[in-house]
């Protein structure tokens, strides 16, 4: 059943891929088996040999293909908003490792339907996600919060994790969330984001969150299959931890630079701690690229890393 036989809200859902045609495959799967479906969905690819056969395998989704290379995540996201068509009133963005749960898109449809004008942006609810360890510490240090998805003064952002209730928060995960159509087309996402495009989520809707609320929903529950950071990328993760970072807060006066340099301070014990706990190096190379990177921002040098960090 299309959903606009069963709710007022229009959706179009754009999912932007690299290189991953089985995790595509099993997303549109979940899609396919809502009882609500979208109004269309537009595949952003920007793979190394394009992945348009696998569209064919699902003839009851209206799927429409787009090829962008070379990748980018913000700039693959913004071509599709550029593909809408006119009647879409919600457009929903969701990463290639995202699964659906049943009944998650008629959660996310029923509530558009009747959400007041206020609210900007509602994300689904990422349910295998672990609260973090030693939040006490990270609070102190000003990289984490007992406030659920708060955006800290250090430009750090509370973790949200599974809710059993809707939630009102400071940001939304780039990779689950769909927004009012005005929205997508008064904000862009910002495209100094190379690559893997660390933190263009937090970016985006702490700017979204400025004019409009954003909200977390109990009722649309997914899980986000994402893989690790490769091993030998753990160095440029850690860079790209603190350079996006200070791009992030640099951009907006409501941060401070010193709450963020004692926030990265923690986030460099923190990957040390983890790397102890966990007996992973790669932990340890990601703690030096935090230290490589706090200096360099400290210089001015914010190097855009257009790097793929992840399989």
């Amino acid at each position: 059943v299309n959903s606009q036989h069963r709710f007022h809200s229009r959706i179009a859902l754009i999912v932007p891929t690299k290189n991953r045609p089985a995790e595509l495959k099993r997303l549109l799967t979940s899609v396919q088996s809502q009882a609500a479906l979208p109004d269309e969905i537009i595949i952003v690819d920007a793979s190394t040999e394009p992945v348009e056969w696998v569209l064919k395998d699902f003839p009851q989704l209206n799927l429409r293909y787009v090829r962008m290379f070379p990748p980018c995540l913000s700039k693959q996201r913004n071509a599709g908003m550029a593909q809408i068509s006119p009647h879409i009133t919600v457009v929903g963005y969701l990463d290639d490792d995202l699964v659906l749960e049943p009944g998650s898109l008629e959660g996310m449809l029923g509530f558009w339907d009747d959400a007041p004008e206020h609210i900007g942006g509602a994300a689904f609810n990422i349910t295998n996600v672990w609260m973090p360890r030693a939040l006490l510490v990270k609070t102190i240090f000003g990289i984490d919060s007992f406030r659920r998805g708060a955006i800290m003064r250090s430009g750090y952002q509370a973790m949200i994790g599974p809710i059993r209730k809707d939630t009102y928060v400071d940001w939304l995960s780039g990779c689950a969330t769909v927004w009012r159509r005005q929205v997508v087309e008064e904000f862009k996402f910002d495209e100094w984001f190379k690559g893997y495009g660390f933190l263009e989520d937090i970016e985006y809707s702490y700017r979204v969150g400025q004019k409009y609320r954003l909200i977390v929903l109990a009722s649309a529950p997914v899980k986000h299959l994402s893989p690790p950071v490769r091993k030998r990328m753990n160095y440029l993760m850690g860079k790209c931890q603190v350079i996006n970072r200070r791009y992030f807060i640099s951009k907006h006066r409501h941060f401070s630079v010193a709450l963020f340099c004692w926030a990265t301070v923690g986030l460099i014990i923190a990957n040390i701690a983890e790397g102890v706990f966990l007996r992973n190096s790669g932990f340890f190379a990601r703690a030096w690229g935090n230290i490589v990177g706090l200096l360099q921002s400290s210089f001015g040098r914010l190097e855009q890393i257009d790097r793929s960090l992840k399989d």
